[in-house]
């Protein structure tokens, strides 16, 4: 054993402390921007199906009321014929499918 096995190891090196660390390079960057992209494509397609649901609500809507006018039109005996006793329950027949 020599004098040389009896001293100590040489401390480790700390760690950077975060004000110390590196500027961000291009790649960084450009890894931001990339995930901003994602993040902006998404809330756009979220916003895109958003508007198609509430424009397919409005035209089944539409063809709701367009067929509870039409069924309106019809007198007493067309509608006691197609089993609709009440005027009432038209509208409930369109928007439920039973009376």
């Amino acid at each position: 054993m020599t004098f040389d096995d009896l001293t100590p190891a040489a401390p480790r090196p700390l760690r950077t402390p975060p004000s110390f660390r590196r500027p961000p390079d291009v790649l960084d960057i450009l890894a931001l921007r990339s995930r901003r992209r994602l993040w902006v494509s998404a809330a756009l397609r979220a916003a895109g199906a958003a508007l198609l649901s509430l424009l397919r609500a409005l035209r089944r809507e539409g063809a709701r009321r367009r067929s509870i006018a039409q069924i309106g039109r019809l007198d007493r005996r067309h509608l006691r014929d197609i089993g609709i006793e009440d005027r009432g329950a038209i509208e409930a027949l369109v928007r439920e499918g039973r009376i």
